[in-house]
């Protein structure tokens, strides 16, 4: 067994498989955003004090805004 570097933990390798999720392209630009999902999203702001991790109020805000 070959040992590997941390950053070659890190870095992609082509023989790992690649993620599997694949988005669907859009047809349109019309979009609606509701007034619920704008309420969600004022509700969860960052404010930026020590207590608070930004990596998951940006997962959170992708995952509202993914909803749309």
């Amino acid at each position: 067994m070959a040992e590997r570097t941390l950053k070659e933990y890190a870095t992609p390798s082509m023989e790992e498989p690649q993620a599997i999720i694949v988005y669907p392209t859009v047809e349109g630009n019309k979009f609606e955003i509701k007034p619920a999902l704008l309420n969600l999203v004022q509700q969860n702001q960052f404010s930026g004090s020590p207590i608070e991790d930004p990596n998951l109020h940006i997962s959170s805000f992708i995952r509202l805004s993914g909803t749309i």
